[in-house]
């Protein structure tokens, strides 16, 4: 990911612009901020066919330029992750970038208090955690279909009308209303993984709006061979993994590295490794997922991968707690 956002400094920040016309919202500093955001709300149809009908709040985040401002990028980070104003202001990703645009993001709909957002939420219990269990055959697969359908429904039951207004074009639709909010001016635009989508229907729903955009982790929403994306995404998650190994030996960071990790995932899948929250356990599939994630953000997070793959051997319980890599300050051993 974060070769990707480079190549988004490049991409987004580039070029001339027409001028845009004023900005209509009102920003005000968001609540409990620390690093300069500002917050406005949108209010947007909760279904784009009915455009006189029932509104939502989205809560739009912005960080000003720190130079000269040459116009807006607008930024989403996909799920399920975090809302985009509390993940942008827990980043460092934007600095470049900063020196002559400015950054906007948004709690996509759906994202409430619940989730930590600030916007309009879909009032649902569902939580990523504890993670199911991968399905070895059709009867497991069926289980784990009626566990997600039984969360579903009960989401959809507490708020119909927007639960059957949650898909991508719908964010895409979204977007269209905060670029026009924003002063009218074509679209720069970063979308990681889900986000992806949102990214893709846009430029088919407003291919004349697009001014750049940045796809990062994402596949083809409209992929005519699905068979196929799926095994160029499994051999997309190899070539970040063997670049680690490579990295890993040739660094000196690590020794079989390759070796040592197919047994931590033999271990795992042999006897899931309960973690500090009851009821969670990492299987093999999971710590493969944790360590594919961590391996395609590049260099800079390869030597945080090494050490937890060096520590979490003996103490993978210390290290991999809810779903999610320590941080380099946190992992000693």
């Amino acid at each position: 990911m974060l070769k990707s956002i480079a190549v988004a400094l490049t991409l987004l920040g580039s070029g001339a612009h027409a001028p845009q016309a004023a900005d209509p919202l009102d920003w005000k500093p968001c609540p409990g901020d620390k690093v300069g955001m500002e917050c406005a709300d949108l209010e947007v149809p909760v279904d784009w066919g009915k455009a006189d009908g029932r509104t939502i709040a989205l809560k739009l985040g912005r960080l000003k330029a720190t130079g000269r401002s040459e116009g807006t990028v607008l930024v989403a980070y996909g799920g399920p992750g975090a809302p985009g104003i509390a993940l942008t202001q827990s980043l460092d990703w934007w600095s470049g970038l900063r020196e002559r645009m400015d950054i906007v993001t948004w709690d996509t709909r759906g994202y409430g208090e619940q989730f930590g957002g600030l916007g309009t939420g879909l009032p649902c219990t569902w939580t990523r955690l504890p993670l199911p269990r991968f399905p070895e055959d059709d009867a497991e697969f069926g289980r784990l279909a009626d566990a997600n359908r039984g969360y579903a429904e009960a989401c959809r039951a507490k708020d119909p009308e927007l639960f059957a207004a949650m898909s991508s074009a719908d964010n895409a639709r979204d977007m269209e209303a905060i670029r026009k909010a924003l002063g009218g001016g074509k679209l720069n635009f970063y979308g990681a993984s889900y986000a992806g989508f949102y990214g893709q229907d846009y430029a088919r729903l407003f291919p004349g709006q697009v001014r750049t955009m940045v796809l990062d982790g994402t596949w083809n929403h409209s992929a005519a061979d699905w068979a196929g994306q799926q095994e160029e995404t499994a051999r997309s998650n190899q070539r970040a993994v063997d670049r680690f190994f490579d990295w890993c030996a040739a660094a000196g960071k690590c020794r079989d590295v390759p070796g040592k990790w197919r047994k931590l995932i033999t271990r795992a899948d042999r006897a899931p490794i309960p973690a500090n929250k009851d009821g969670i356990a990492y299987d093999g599939r999971d710590l493969q997922a944790f360590a594919i994630g961590s391996a395609k953000q590049g260099a800079e997070a390869w030597p945080k991968l090494a050490r937890v793959n060096a520590c979490a051997r003996a103490h993978i319980n210390r290290y991999f707690t809810d779903g999610v890599l320590p941080t380099a300050a946190t992992v000693t051993c």
